[in-house]
């Protein structure tokens, strides 16, 4: 007889007493998926950076942008590349790209500069990997971060090997640790890299977890959050996904930030988390007749409330 229809996933407590808070200061790496948590985080009021060349797939690329991160050498023509008359580079994500390539280059190193500045005060790295597929530039030999819809004959695809992801992130976690990094989590991205079909997208998870794996346990800063296995196993079903049957829900994101938040955080930090998302849930709030009493009345609570949270937690960047 089946006693329950879910399989929860077991996440193993943090290492040495680690906990996350208003205090740190946090930088984010990595897929979309990061980026999702990465808005949780900034939603919540802590100071952080995420995905300053935008958005980052595969190991090889996320190591390059946290060395430019550790030494900023800033972005030059050389490293512009031009397709169908946007500019962008081979570092950065589309987001970036722009009709001007000044205008790109101005963007890129604003936003290099900054990213530095936060990087090397910060004490924790979030780093969340994709994809162990690479696609590499064969006239510079260098692993791109995104291919801007360049002709497919100018890349050379192929997977890394673990022992070539494993050298990768040892690389990363011994730069982070000697730029003044106290912890690192990994996580390994839920979203599935359908182009290349399930069983190549199976291979290449499978070849992040066991890099990810040997890097755990060889270093002590260095933490795995199971976010690829609660969306996988603990929440197996396609009501849990977007409409593209790929990307996780609004109410699975959600769902994997409360996870993460008993993964990483005390009580009293979660408390705090709480008490803004009230907050900015009432700043949300429209009348129907904003010439009421009651209307006043809710309104001069509310900045009560937000003044008394700032004064008690100065260190909150919450953004209201």
């Amino acid at each position: 007889m089946i006693d329950r229809l879910q399989t929860e996933v077991d996440i193993r407590p943090a290492r040495n007493g680690f906990s996350i808070s208003y205090n740190d200061r946090l930088t984010f790496l990595g897929s979309c998926f990061a980026d999702e948590m990465g808005r949780r985080f900034k939603d919540s009021g802590f100071h952080m950076n995420l995905n300053p060349f935008g958005t980052l797939y595969n190991p090889a690329s996320i190591l390059s942008s946290l060395k430019r991160l550790s030494s900023p050498v800033e972005f030059t023509m050389d490293d512009v590349v031009c397709s169908n008359g946007i500019y962008c580079s081979f570092s950065h994500h589309s987001s970036f790209a722009d009709i001007d390539p000044e205008v790109f280059l101005g963007k890129a190193n604003v936003a290099l500069k900054e990213a530095s500045e936060f990087y090397c005060k910060s004490s924790v790295l979030i780093v969340t990997l994709g994809t162990a597929r690479v696609y590499i530039c064969r006239k510079s030999g260098n692993v791109v971060s995104n291919c801007h819809k360049l002709p497919p004959g100018i890349f050379q695809e192929r997977m890394m090997s673990v022992e070539e992801c494993i050298s990768v992130l040892e690389e990363m976690v011994e730069t982070a640790q000697s730029d003044g990094i106290k912890h690192i989590v990994l996580t390994v991205s839920p979203i599935r890299h359908l182009k290349d079909g399930l069983h190549t997208n199976n291979l290449s998870k499978s070849t992040l977890l066991l890099a990810v794996d040997h890097i755990c346990r060889k270093y002590e800063c260095c933490m795995y959050f199971p976010a690829y296995e609660i969306v996988m196993d603990e929440l197996r079903d396609y009501r849990f996904y977007a409409d593209d049957l790929c990307h996780p829900s609004a109410k699975t994101i959600g769902y994997v930030w409360k996870r993460f938040m008993d993964f990483s955080m005390d009580e009293p930090t979660v408390s705090l988390i709480r008490e803004i998302s009230s907050i900015k849930a009432a700043m949300g709030h429209r009348p129907m007749f904003p010439e009421s009493e009651n209307w006043r009345k809710f309104v001069s609570d509310l900045e009560k409330r937000k003044k008394g949270l700032l004064m008690r937690h100065p260190e909150i960047d919450a953004g209201f």
